[in-house]
């Protein structure tokens, strides 16, 4: 059974490999409305499950890191630890 943290960043990784594909479909086919949609729909939910999931845990990359008393980064585990 999958923790509400595993679910989470199951669900980041899966938004985040569709963007990807989007992203090259549209490298292709810089003109195609349906997949600019798509792509600004999928980025936007990603976003979204990203600042769900920093909020509730840790930060997913060094970038996000938003704590000014300490280097959080080293203290929480990875998200690739759980």
């Amino acid at each position: 059974m999958m923790t509400e943290q595993e679910r989470l960043l199951k669900n980041i990784m899966e938004y985040e490999f569709a963007a990807n594909e989007i992203v090259l479909f549209l490298n292709t086919n810089p003109f195609n409305k349906k997949a600019i949609s798509l792509h600004k729909t999928v980025t936007d939910k990603l976003k979204e499950l990203t600042k769900k999931y920093e909020t509730e845990f840790s930060a997913l990359t060094s970038k996000n890191v938003r704590s000014e008393n300490e280097w959080t980064w080293a203290l929480d585990p990875w998200p690739w630890d759980n």
